[in-house]
């Protein structure tokens, strides 16, 4: 089986560790995986060692979607190491992504997998899924996104519920020296400015009382005016912007606290990967992410309690034993509900479906 995994500049660059998980597991199946990427995200391409990588300029505008589409073909096609051999299934990764896919599915006449990484995306599914030239799969990564778009009349058949998965540490996170501050990373989009707002102005008491390193996403700052907010604050020698901190890893997973401002009914798998690797999670409560479970797997602010992000990360410095239970039990709470092997079979059966071949899936983890 050949897929071709066609993520938008937002997914290449937010979610490598995600799209490097599931394209080592479906690897270690034996699919066959080209990785579309935006020629302006090529830095974020993972290595060929998994994957093949074709780069794409992304049509902006209709007319030039469809030459865009044979062009993406023709490149996938001249890189595999069958000729003659065409995809499978076209894989879409991020909104953006979506309406090249279905041109790529209607030029190559293969089905295409939509994955709903958010709520609001149900109206565009509805429309694709009403339209007979393109075979569609829809892939809900949370319960309220799959009642999204049952609410919307998508057939039962057309949609998946498959979770997003994460590797759970296998070793204990080491304890914090004495001497060392603690760090809090501040994650998401900044489009909502408010809720990075709420959670400045309770780190602007918190760093005067606490030895506290604020690191933030660097776009994410630029769209939040964090910069001038915290100038405001006087408190911009205690925050460091990082661009594309949620893509780097192996930087924000070092860090003590991940605080999540945004309730955007978003998945974002860098929140599974903080609980996986032993961090405390504060997020502002959202009903329509499902991974978000007050005091199991995160402390969940509510938008409406003015003193709410203030009391929370407090009562975590002030209280170690408190931050280690909430740690271990997101750790568990990982390990037992979102596995990247259960990601993996899940998503291989789908393919399956609709390629009408049997999906094989091995024991060894994904």
């Amino acid at each position: 089986m050949r897929i071709l995994i066609l993520a938008d500049e937002f997914f290449a660059a937010r979610e490598q560790a995600l799209l490097l998980r599931l394209e080592v597991g479906l690897a270690d199946e034996g699919v066959r995986v080209l990785h579309a990427i935006p020629s302006a995200a090529r830095s974020y391409a993972p290595g060929e060692l998994v994957s093949r990588v074709v780069v794409y300029n992304p049509p902006r505008w209709q007319f030039a979607v469809g030459p865009t589409a044979r062009r993406l073909l023709r490149d996938a096609t001249n890189i595999t190491e069958e000729p003659g051999h065409g995809l499978d299934i076209i894989h879409a990764m991020g909104g953006s992504s979506w309406t090249l896919a279905a041109h790529l599915a209607r030029e190559a006449r293969i089905p295409v997998v939509f994955e709903v990484w958010r709520s609001g995306l149900s109206e565009r599914a509805r429309a694709i899924a009403r339209d007979s030239s393109v075979q569609s799969l829809f892939i809900s990564p949370d319960p309220s996104i799959e009642r999204e778009l049952r609410l919307a009349s998508l057939p039962s058949a057309m949609i998946r519920l498959i979770p997003w998965g994460v590797h759970p540490s296998l070793d204990p996170r080491p304890p914090r020296a004495p001497d060392r501050p603690f760090s809090a990373m501040l994650v998401g989009t900044g489009r909502d400015s408010n809720a990075f707002a709420r959670v400045l102005d309770a780190l602007a008491s918190i760093v005067r009382a606490y030895p506290l390193m604020v690191f933030c996403d660097a776009d994410a700052a630029r769209r939040a005016s964090v910069f001038h907010r915290a100038k405001k604050l006087d408190i911009l020698k205690h925050i460091s912007l990082i661009a594309e901190l949620e893509g780097r890893r192996d930087l924000l997973l070092a860090g003590d606290l991940l605080l999540q401002p945004e309730a955007r009914g978003e998945q974002r798998s860098v929140t599974l990967d903080a609980m996986a690797h032993g961090m405390v999670v504060v997020a502002a409560a959202d009903p329509k992410v499902s991974y978000l479970v007050d005091g199991l797997s995160a402390i969940c602010v509510s938008p409406d309690a003015p003193d709410a992000w203030s009391s929370a990360i407090r009562k975590l410095l002030d209280t170690p034993a408190l931050a280690d239970a909430l740690a271990a039990s997101a750790l568990q709470f990982v390990r037992q509900q979102r596995r990247a092997y259960d990601q993996v079979r899940a998503v291989l059966e789908a393919y399956a479906s609709l390629t009408g071949t049997l999906a094989k899936v091995g024991a060894a983890s994904a």
